[in-house]
Formats: structure tokens, C-alpha cells, sequence
């Protein structure tokens, strides 16, 4: 009988589970999706911006990469689409010459390798084409255990003629991360709880109101007051549902690297250095200054210190000062809170002495009335 009912209840469990389990993972295809568009049309901008006199048409390839193929057709149209109007024309892919030249390469494996000069040259064939664009989606590919959504793409232009590379965009890359929610510790006081998300609240929205860029930062574990790490898990999904795209930094992968390099977690050029091996364009750090209840106004109050560094140029891109929260105590926990408190006992004590000498005063008097 017990083992049923203990089955019975992992079932309802199980059940219960599954919707959050399928929203979350529907939120991180979406993330997925994201990256995706975002390093198209980066593409698409670094290929805009670029100018040479001698080549006037172009073609855009089909990428290499082990990924969907609707991803890398997407990729494609959006360069071809966002392009139009700058300064190349760009070439159909619909003729026969076309055909024959594409079906020659094989495209369903990492191989941009084999696109070497002469390849690039035998597409001098199409007539009216300067120079073709190809390249690779590197990565593409989601991790449900992080909640990390990555794209990384690199692209070439070859000038057909010569079959020199004429350009390279280098890797873009974009990450998205879909923040946890936060789950509040049994021990914490609701007023607590307020107070963090009221700092959290006013974090962020100082921070977008900078106009900073917060597309691809890392993000460490806060330093203070917040041993069990509940402030910076806050933090990190008030910030994702904000838009920005915080890279929280793992506290395992953080220490392994300070022991290796023999640096101090406060140290500002330790993130720096941390931010810039891992591609990140900046990094936020901060304090938990002050987190606790304060007994005697009856409110809890939070305070933290927050600073976000370029990596490359190591300054402060924001900087705000102290941060604070502050939310007074649910009416029910202040008797409770106020029985604990030497003060209290002694006023108390003397509005009872008080409350006696009046009544012992009044019973004197009646006493030693005159009958």
C-alpha cells in the first residue's frame, strides 16, 4: 500500500512538472531562434559595410555546417535580403550553369576547406559574377542543463577571377541565455524577498535607461552578503527578461580559474582577463553590501554595489553607486519580532509598572477614604 501511494504521489509529481518542462524548452528554442537571426543579420551589416570598386555582383553559396537545413537556408535569405540596396548586386541561383557548379560540392559537411582558389575561380563561369560569398554556421545548438543558446557563423567573399579572398567576416557569434527563476529559500522572509526584487527592479532599469550594450556580457557571481547565491540568480532573470543576454559565469569555473592564475575573486583585472578569453564584449560584477531584516524600523532592507566593465578597455560603461530595496514586514511577523527585542521588553516593563503604581494608587485612595 505504501510503495502505491508513494508511486501515485511521483506520478502527480511527474505530471506536474511537465508543463514547466515543456515551456522551458520551448523559451530556449525561441532563445535558439534568436541567435540565429541576430548573427544573419550581422552578417549581413559587415557585408553591407564593405566596398570594392571591382566587384559588382556577387552570389551568395549555401553554408557548410552540421546543422538544419532550413536554419542555414534562413541565414542565406536574410544576408540576400538585408544587402539589397547597398553596394553589390546579388546574383540568382537559377540556372542551369548554376546548378552544375553547386551540385559538384558537397555541402552537407564542415568542408569549407575544399573551396579553395581554383574552386572559387571555376564560378568565374557565371557570367556577370565578380566575386560569391560562402562560409559556415559553426555552431548551432542549445543546452537545456545551462539554458544556453548559441549560433557562431563565419563568412568569405572570393573573387572569382583570381580566386583570392577578397573579405572575411571573422566569427559572429551570439549566445542567448533563458534566465532560471529564481526560487526563493524556505528560510527567507517574505519582506526580504521584496526587498531584493525592488533592487534587482531598479538595477535594471537603470541600466537599460544607459543605452549599454548588454547583448553579450559575462556575468559574475555576486561577492557579500550572498553566500547561498539567491541575489545573483534574481538578478540574472530580472536582466534576461529585461532583454539583455547576461552569460552567467559558474562559480566552479570562476574558482578554477582563479586558483589556476592565482588571482583574488574581487579582482577586476581577473574578470577582464576571464571575459576577454571568452569572447565576451563586457562584464558585470558587484556586492551584496547589506541584505537583512532590520528589527527595530520593522522593514527589510537590501544594498548593493554594481559596476559594468568594456573587456577591451577595461573601463566602466556603468557604474550607478550604491543600489537599495527596502520593503517593511508582513503585520503578522512584527509581534513575533518585536517579543525579541530588549527594548521593547523595557518599555514594556515600564508601561507595566506604570499600568500597577496607577492601580495600586487608586486602591490606596479609596482605602483611606474618610468614611
Amino acid at each position: 500500500m505504501a510503495m502505491q501511494q508513494l508511486k501515485r504521489v511521483g506520478m502527480i509529481a511527474l505530471a506536474a512538472s511537465l508543463p514547466l518542462l515543456a515551456s522551458a524548452q520551448a523559451e530556449l528554442g525561441r532563445a535558439l531562434d534568436q541567435t540565429v537571426n541576430e548573427v544573419a543579420q550581422e552578417a549581413a551589416k559587415k557585408l553591407k559595410q564593405t566596398s570594392f570598386g571591382d566587384i559588382k555582383n556577387i552570389a551568395v553559396l549555401p553554408l557548410w555546417g552540421d546543422c538544419a537545413a532550413e536554419t542555414k537556408n534562413y541565414i542565406v535569405n536574410t544576408i540576400q535580403g538585408e544587402i539589397v540596396g547597398g553596394p553589390y548586386k546579388v546574383m540568382e541561383r537559377n540556372t542551369q550553369a548554376w546548378d552544375t557548379l553547386l551540385g559538384e560540392i558537397e555541402w552537407g559537411n564542415l568542408r569549407e576547406d575544399i573551396m579553395n582558389a581554383s574552386t572559387v575561380q571555376r564560378f568565374g563561369k557565371i557570367e556577370g559574377c565578380n566575386a560569391i560569398i560562402y562560409g559556415t554556421v559553426r555552431e548551432c545548438a542549445e543546452d537545456p542543463g545551462t539554458g544556453r543558446a548559441v549560433t557562431r557563423l563565419t563568412l568569405k567573399m572570393g573573387v572569382v577571377e583570381t580566386g583570392e579572398v577578397k573579405w572575411s567576416s571573422g566569427e559572429i557569434k551570439s549566445v542567448r541565455i533563458v534566465g532560471p527563476t529564481a526560487l526563493p529559500r524556505p528560510h527567507m522572509d517574505p519582506a526580504l524577498i521584496r526587498a531584493i526584487n525592488q533592487l534587482t527592479a531598479n538595477a535594471v532599469a537603470g541600466l537599460k535607461g544607459k543605452n549599454v550594450n548588454t547583448s553579450n556580457f559575462a556575468f559574475f557571481p555576486l561577492l557579500g552578503q550572498d553566500e547561498d547565491g539567491y541575489f545573483t540568480e534574481v538578478l540574472q532573470a530580472e536582466l534576461t527578461k529585461a532583454g539583455c543576454n547576461p552569460a552567467p559565469v559558474a562559480k566552479t569555473e570562476w574558482q578554477e580559474y582563479l586558483v589556476a592564475n592565482s588571482r583574488r575573486p574581487e579582482s577586476i583585472e581577473a574578470m577582464r582577463d576571464f571575459s576577454k578569453r571568452k569572447g565576451y564584449d563586457a562584464f558585470l560584477y558587484g556586492s551584496v553590501n547589506e541584505c537583512r531584516i532590520v528589527p527595530r524600523k520593522y522593514k527589510a532592507l537590501a544594498r548593493a554595489t554594481l559596476t559594468m566593465v568594456g573587456a577591451q578597455s577595461g573601463e566602466a560603461v556603468w557604474s550607478p553607486g550604491e543600489i537599495r530595496g527596502q520593503s517593511y514586514l508582513d503585520w503578522l511577523d512584527i509581534p513575533g519580532l518585536a517579543v525579541g527585542d530588549p527594548l521593547v521588553w523595557v518599555v514594556g516593563g515600564i508601561v507595566i509598572l506604570l499600568i500597577v503604581w496607577r492601580a495600586f494608587a487608586r486602591l490606596f485612595k479609596s482605602a483611606t477614604r474618610p468614611r
